[in-house]
């Protein structure tokens, strides 16, 4: 019985390795594939921000472009004006310009805060902590 015993133990032994080494190799395979994914993963989302920052420094560069090209209508449109304008339209055009700006001017005086209290220019205001006290 003893060599019976030992050939069952050598086949039951045997078996359990195949066993333990099908395991481990399906958990090696199912870890490597994880890996895998993992670096996929990592390169996919390294490509998206290198495909973010080109986009941004693109953009960048047309409007650079964009204001370039506005200055240079401008210009253009500034230089044509002078060459081509007769006086009178220069002169009223700056007439209007600084009828414009003392209009501006106006307004900036009508959006200043004021004191609103009805008062002679020697008697303080409704802000000052003199207001309502008589003497």
């Amino acid at each position: 019985m003893d060599l019976t015993t030992f050939f069952i133990g050598l086949v039951l032994g045997l078996a359990l390795g195949w066993l333990a080494q099908m395991l481990y190799a399906r958990k090696l395979g199912s870890d490597q594939q994880l890996s895998k994914q993992l670096q996929d993963l990592q390169q996919a989302h390294q490509n998206y921000q290198e495909q973010v920052s080109e986009h941004f420094e693109q953009t960048s560069s047309l409007i650079e472009q964009l204001n370039s090209s506005y200055q240079a209508v401008n210009l253009h449109l500034t230089q044509g004006m002078e060459q081509l304008a007769s006086q009178d339209y220069k002169l009223t055009k700056l007439r209007a310009n600084e009828l414009d700006l003392s209009l501006d001017s106006q307004k900036l005086d009508e959006d200043k805060p004021r004191d609103y209290a009805d008062k002679h220019p020697d008697q303080p205001g409704t802000l000052s902590s003199q207001y309502g006290h008589h003497s």
